[in-house]
């Protein structure tokens, strides 16, 4: 096990999700299996799905991944992973806003005119719950260009 002295402020433990207070000192096994990293609240993590290599085709979402207990924002980059047409606007931003105390996740549109992201955006939201567990809110939250 390793142990690993918290930031003041509180969040999760990334490998269980259980809620952890900050300015503590906390031991975590941390097997192969085990990556024990503290999640500050408020954060949002994009979880892609699981590919064979990076620009593999997926029919599936990628996974909005909100840890509650302040309010937090994210910017979801995307491009074409290849070349430099980067450079010349070809690329996508996602502003995702997570509202604490209403609870809302707001994802706002792509904007620019990156034609290789034209299609919708499917996102699986997942919200960590004080247990430990992760509740999906819904399967259909979209971001068009």
């Amino acid at each position: 096990g390793s142990v690993y002295r918290h930031g003041k402020d509180s969040g999760y433990a990334s490998w269980s999700g259980r809620p952890v207070t900050g300015g503590q000192v906390t031991g975590a096994k941390a097997d192969i299996a085990t990556i024990p990293l503290l999640v500050r609240a408020g954060s949002i993590w994009p979880l892609g799905p699981v590919k064979q290599y990076a620009d593999a085709p997926s029919d599936e979402p990628t996974e909005i991944r909100v840890y509650p207990g302040r309010d937090g924002a994210y910017d979801l980059y995307d491009d074409a992973g290849d070349g430099y047409d980067y450079t010349h606007d070809q690329y996508a931003i996602v502003r995702i806003t997570w509202s604490h105390a209403v609870p809302l996740l707001a994802l706002a549109g792509r904007p620019g005119s990156f034609t290789v992201l034209a299609a919708p955006q499917f996102f699986r939201v997942r919200c960590v719950s004080g247990n430990g567990a992760s509740k999906t809110v819904t399967d259909t939250a979209t971001a068009s260009s």
